[in-house]
């Protein structure tokens, strides 16, 4: 797979902020605000267009030496992103974005420990995140170990906000990479709603478990 870098020069920012998502590592908070369109309308596309749609393409970083894959060229890199991030990519229907939040250099399996416990501290202290968390744990197919999870997360406006948060630890490179992934949930009907999250999960999955 070629790698590929999409950018979108006029990143749509200038919208209401419906949530914050704040973690701490290594003694650093990083806070990602949750954007949406106010009073944006959501369609979701039947999946057959989806897949017609679906082209993976492979984000490298020139300066971290990591790269992770977005699988669909709906998503498109931001030229701005959040204060503290790496990279940051947004996807426009349905709303979804996702962040490299941290890389660290001259990380060991300890470190990766204790991101996840932070992890763990931040799901305990929400009750619907709680109820909703969904935790995995291992070596992707790269090699590299991670903790993962996803849970639902409520928006400042009573929004629904999917939300997966991965830490990839490379032990050859001993670089540590953390991606925040949110989904604004905007359909109205239940069938709709179920398919915005699976679209969500598939899409947190691909992009969280691709760190190498």
């Amino acid at each position: 797979m070629a790698t590929q870098r999409r950018t979108m020069e006029r990143p749509t920012l200038a919208f209401g902020a419906i949530a914050r998502y704040v973690t701490r590592h290594a003694g650093a908070t990083l806070a990602l605000v949750i954007l949406a369109g106010a009073g944006a309308s959501t369609t979701l596309a039947a999946p057959a267009a989806v897949a017609a749609a679906s082209k993976p393409w492979v984000y490298q970083s020139t300066d971290h030496g990591y790269h992770l894959t977005l699988p669909s060229d709906r998503w498109r890199q931001s030229a701005g992103k959040p204060s503290g991030s790496d990279a940051f990519f947004l996807h426009a229907t349905p709303v979804m974005q996702a962040s490299v939040m941290l890389v660290k250099h001259q990380q060991s399996a300890d470190d990766l420990a204790k991101a996840a416990e932070r992890a763990r501290t931040l799901l305990e202290g929400s009750p619907q995140r709680r109820a909703t968390a969904k935790i995995r744990n291992g070596t992707n197919a790269a090699g590299n170990r991670y903790y993962y999870f996803t849970a639902l997360d409520p928006g400042a406006a009573g929004e629904q906000v999917f939300i997966g948060n991965s830490f990839t630890w490379n032990p050859r490179t001993h670089v540590l990479v953390a991606v925040l992934f949110e989904g604004l949930q905007k359909a109205q009907s239940e069938a709709d709603r179920a398919a915005e999250l699976a679209m969500f999960e598939k899409a947190s999955d691909a992009i969280c478990l691709s760190v190498e």
